[in-house]
C-alpha cells in the first residue's frame, strides 16, 4: 500500500511557512515534549544541489531530534516519529519523510537508503504538497494521528531487534517488507516452525508498528531472546566497516571465549571457543554492552551450526590485507592514483562489487577520498548514475562502482 502522496516538485521561494506547514509542526511538538523546532521557511535549493527544496515554498517541517553526545542518531527517538507517519502520510499531504540514513515517498513506500548530503540524524523532514501546505490544520491533523494516545502494548514478547530490521510479508529478502523494525524493538513468535531461505533463517512474530499490531517474517540472526538483564535496546554502530561481514576470524583468548545467546554478559552461553579457533563474522554491527563491544557470529561445532555474540576484543581477521599497513605501502598506492579524475563529495561512499544498492561492498570511501574512472562507461540503477573507478583501500587499489552523484571532477 503507497502511503504517500504524490511528489509535486518546488518551482521556486514563497513569502513565508505555510499554515499546513505551522499546523503540523505545532502538533508534533506537542506530541512529542523531547523534539525542537528545526524550521519551516528557507529559500534554498537542496543541499549540494541545483533544485528547490520545499522549505523554499514553506511547506516542509524539520523537526529537531536529540542525538548521542557524539553527534550519533537515537532512533529510540526519532523512529516514534516516523512510525507514527508513515501509515498517514497520503492523507496528511506528505509527499517527501527523511531520517537517519532512509527516506520515504510515494515511490518508496517501504523506505529505501538516503544518500544526500545530510544524514538526517538530528532531525526528521517532512515535506508536503502545495494543497496540504495550503489547507492542513492542527484539528484534522489530531483527527487523522489523535491526541496522543499510546500505542497498544505488545503481550508476550519473546526477543528483541538488535539493529534496523525489514517485517517481511513472507520468509524471504524478495518478499514485501511491512515495516521496518528499529533497533530495541520488542516482538513475539508466533509459533510458526522457522523457515530457510535467502542464507537466513526466517522466524513469524508479532510486533508494534505505528498504532496497530502487525505479523510478518524475519531474519533471525537478527533478533536475541529476551531474559536475564538484557531489559533495555543494546546500543549499535558501524564501527566494523561493512567489508568485514562474512570474513573468518581468529579467536584470540588467554582461555576460551565464551559464545553467548544475547550481547551481554547475562546472556547464556552457547559454547566456549578455544584460542585459535575459527569463526564467521555475520553482520557489520556491533553492541555495546557490559563494557564490551560484541559482535554476532557463526561457529560449527560437532553439535551443528551455531550463531551467537562473542566480544569483539577477543577475535582477529584471518586475511592478509589485516596485516599492519606502512605509510609506505599506503603512499604507493595513493601515488598510483595520481591520474584521479573524480573526488568524493559525500561524508563517505561506498564502493560495491557492482553498479546497483544491493551489491557487496568493497570499500568505504570517506569525503575527499580520489578516485580513477576505469571506462568511459555509466549504469542507471536503483535511480542513481554509477561509475567503474579505480580507489585506495588500505595499501591496495581496488576495483569497484560508485554513485556518481556524490562525486565531483577533481581538480
Amino acid at each position: 500500500m503507497n502511503n504517500f502522496a504524490a511528489r509535486v516538485t518546488p518551482v521556486g521561494c514563497s513569502s513565508g511557512p505555510t499554515p499546513g506547514a505551522k499546523a503540523l509542526l505545532a502538533y508534533l511538538l506537542d506530541r512529542f515534549d523531547y523534539s525542537r523546532n528545526g524550521g519551516i521557511f528557507n529559500c534554498r535549493s537542496v543541499v549540494g544541489g541545483t533544485t528547490f527544496s520545499e522549505h523554499a515554498e514553506g511547506r516542509a517541517v524539520d523537526l529537531m531530534i536529540p542525538t548521542t553526545g557524539q553527534g550519533r542518531p537515537r532512533p529510540e527517538l526519532g523512529d516514534p516519529v516516523t512510525q507514527l507517519l508513515m501509515p498517514h502520510g497520503k492523507r496528511l499531504g506528505i509527499q517527501l519523510m527523511i531520517y537517519n540514513l532512509r527516506a520515504w515517498s510515494a515511490k518508496s513506500p517501504n523506505g529505501r537508503e538516503y544518500r544526500g548530503k545530510h544524514p538526517h540524524y538530528d532531525h526528521v523532514h517532512l515535506g508536503m504538497t502545495p494543497i496540504a501546505g495550503s489547507m492542513l490544520n492542527y484539528a484534522t491533523i489530531e483527527s487523522v494521528l489523535g491526541n496522543g494516545t499510546p500505542p497498544p502494548k505488545l503481550a508476550d514478547p519473546t526477543h528483541q531487534v538488535t539493529t534496523g530490521l525489514n517485517l517481511r510479508t513472507q520468509p524471504t529478502t524478495a518478499a514485501p517488507s511491512i515495516s521496518l523494525l528499529p533497533s530495541g524493538t520488542e516482538v513475539a513468535a508466533v509459533g510458526t516452525p522457522p523457515q530457510t531461505a535467502d542464507e537466513h533463517e526466517w522466524l513469524q512474530i508479532r510486533a508494534i508498528s505505528g498504532m496497530r499490531e502487525v505479523e510478518g517474517w524475519v531474519a533471525s540472526r537478527y533478533l536475541v531472546a529476551i531474559g536475564g538483564e538484557l531489559t533495555r535496546p543494546v546500543e549499535l554502530s558501524r564501527e566494523i566497516k561493512p567489508a568485514t561481514a562474512g570474513l573468518a576470524y581468529r579467536v584470540e583468548a588467554s582461555d576460551v571465549l565464551n559464545m553467548r545467546a544475547s550481547p551481554a554478559l547475562s546472556g547464556d552461553v552457547l559454547t566456549q571457543l578455544s584460542s585459535g579457533s575459527t569463526v564467521e563474522l555475520l553482520a557489520d554491527v556491533l553492541a555495546k554492552s557490559d563494557g564490551f563491544h560484541w559482535v554476532r557470529v557463526r561457529v560449527t561445532t560437532d553439535a551443528g551450526v551455531l550463531d551467537g555474540w562473542v566480544a569483539r576484543k577477543f577475535i582477529v581477521p584471518i586475511d592478509a590485507s589485516d596485516e599492519p599497513v606502512s605509510e609506505s605501502s599506503t603512499a604507493g598506492a595513493v601515488a598510483e592514483l595520481a591520474r584521479a579524475t573524480h573526488r568524493v563529495t559525500a561524508t563517505s561512499l561506498y564502493l560495491r562489487q557492482e553498479p546497483t544498492t544491493s551489491a557487496a561492498i568493497l570499500a568505504e570511501l570517506p569525503n575527499g577520498s580520489a578516485v580513477m574512472q576505469v571506462a568511459d562507461v555509466q549504469k542507471e540503477s536503483d535511480t542513481y548514475t554509477w561509475i567503474n573507478v579505480h580507489a585506495v583501500a588500505g595499501p591496495r587499489i581496488v576495483e569497484g562502482w560508485v554513485a556518481a552523484d556524490f562525486l565531483a571532477p577533481a581538480a
